[in-house]
């Protein structure tokens, strides 16, 4: 089973067009996850074309307005990376986005290791991403196994990115590893040195 996960594919090219257009038209996110890269970029002095003058961040905007948001904002804050090392970096800080948020401080506040903080990011999802559905499915010392089910945008970069933010709030280096079955569904086996 462990032969069947991969590096993430970083240097490979992204089809955009083709992600954006494989995105359910009601699928949903939080508001919450569009205000740092608004901001960020507003505090660079670049413009996002398809960001929306406010965002409020329990409000539900599309979807694609969101990865259509990623995509325009790892172009301009990571010009010299390539699109999913962008993406990527931008999963890393969306725990912090979270985090930061009153119903994100209730479910953080259970997190007291890794394994706990990874619980959380599953239930995270839950409530700010319609329809997706991630849940921890094995987990022992060093070893996490997180399976994916209708997370309909850039599993194998920007989620990445995002469980890499987690391991690094929790101070544990270790890698993700991707299997995908669909790009919309998949698993990643997460490894670190335990104690």
């Amino acid at each position: 089973m462990v032969a069947d996960f991969h590096d993430p594919p970083w240097s490979a090219p992204l089809d955009v067009a083709a992600c954006l257009a494989a995105i359910p038209d009601d699928a949903t996110v939080k508001g919450l996850f569009l205000l740092p890269m608004v901001a960020e970029a507003q505090r660079l002095g670049v413009v996002l074309p398809g960001a929306r003058e406010r965002y409020l961040p329990f409000s539900d905007y599309p979807l694609t307005e969101h990865a259509t948001l990623l995509v325009e904002a790892a172009r301009v804050l990571f010009p010299d990376a390539s699109m999913r090392e962008g993406l990527r970096k931008l999963g890393r800080a969306a725990q912090r986005a979270f985090r930061e948020t009153t119903i994100g401080k209730v479910i953080w506040s259970t997190a007291e290791h890794l394994h706990g903080a990874l619980d959380s990011v599953a239930k995270g999802y839950a409530l700010t991403s319609f329809p997706s559905r991630v849940a921890v499915v094995e987990k022992g010392p060093g070893v996490a196994h997180v399976r994916f089910e209708e997370v309909h945008y850039f599993i194998d970069s920007h989620h990445v990115g995002i469980f890499e933010g987690v391991m690094r709030a929790c101070g544990v280096r270790g890698s993700v590893r991707v299997r995908l079955d669909s790009p919309s569904s998949g698993e990643f086996l997460l490894t670190w040195a335990s104690d």
